[in-house]
């Protein structure tokens, strides 16, 4: 009985990284479908301006609720929490004006991916670490936004 005790302790000690991994892997797959989400949106905020206006927004419920129009237009359906620490939300890129330019997530783990996938939004930033070095950036600005990011 001992015996199997411990063959069932150590089956389980093998499982737990594997499992954690996985987990990892499940959050990292949602971090970048949101963060492609959240750069999508600011460009299509930036892209829908009304003439010459193509500023990114000030806050997050600018793209719930785009009142620069007279009808309803959205450019996210909601705000999402970091998929990475679901107790957090994402952190904001802001330009020197303090409008919003990206998001990124503070969870300081080193990701699986060791590239951005081909065609994302994923820019480095020069701080942090792990996870909290990669941005997604809105794309549609006149001016490249790695350059006015703080």
């Amino acid at each position: 009985m001992l015996g199997l005790l411990a063959l069932l302790g150590f089956g389980l000690s093998m499982a737990g990284p594997a499992w954690r991994d996985q987990v990892q892997r499940e959050r990292e797959t949602e971090w970048l479908r949101i963060g492609t989400l959240y750069a999508q949106a600011l460009d299509s905020y930036v892209q829908s301006a009304p003439g010459s206006m193509t500023q990114p927004p000030a806050q997050l419920d600018d793209l719930l609720l785009d009142t620069r129009f007279i009808g309803v237009r959205r450019h996210l359906r909601q705000t999402y929490t970091d998929p990475l620490q679901p107790t957090l939300p994402w952190q904001l890129l802001r330009d020197e004006e303090g409008r919003i330019v990206g998001v990124f997530s503070s969870f300081e783990a080193t990701p699986f991916l060791t590239q951005p996938p081909a065609g994302s939004r994923v820019q480095w930033r020069p701080q942090g670490s792990g996870y909290s070095r990669w941005a997604f950036v809105v794309a549609a600005l006149p001016t490249n936004p790695s350059a006015s990011i703080r």
